[in-house]
């Protein structure tokens, strides 16, 4: 082989490869678009979750839900009346525990 024969063979090559990157950049021109899109996208998402973690603060913050107790008519456990009672304990039969079945193990041959 000689070297006319090599150079045909590399600029065929060369022909191959590069129309396949054009053939490539072709289908993926929109891509850089695409991913700016996405990227404006991602933006506002954190930006809407970081207003939604600031509105869920607000409305689970202790005062907040103090107010609301106090609004439907719950008293704070330091204000209601405390008596001493008594408890009576449960029954034997309500304090039985199932026992666990014991361990069967079956053999099988083939």
């Amino acid at each position: 082989m000689n070297w006319q024969e090599r150079a045909i063979r590399y600029m065929l090559v060369y022909f191959v490869l590069s129309t396949v990157l054009v053939t490539w950049r072709y289908f993926q021109r929109e891509l850089p678009v695409r991913i700016a899109e996405l990227q404006d996208l991602e933006a506002q998402l954190y930006d809407e979750r970081s207003n939604l973690s600031i509105e869920l603060q607000s409305l689970t913050s202790p005062v907040r839900i103090r107010e609301w107790a106090a609004k439907n008519g719950m008293i704070p456990f330091s204000g209601t009346k405390k008596e001493p009672t008594t408890f009576e304990a449960p029954s034997q039969e309500t304090l039985t525990i199932p026992q666990p079945k014991p361990l069967e193990v079956e053999t099988r041959w083939n």
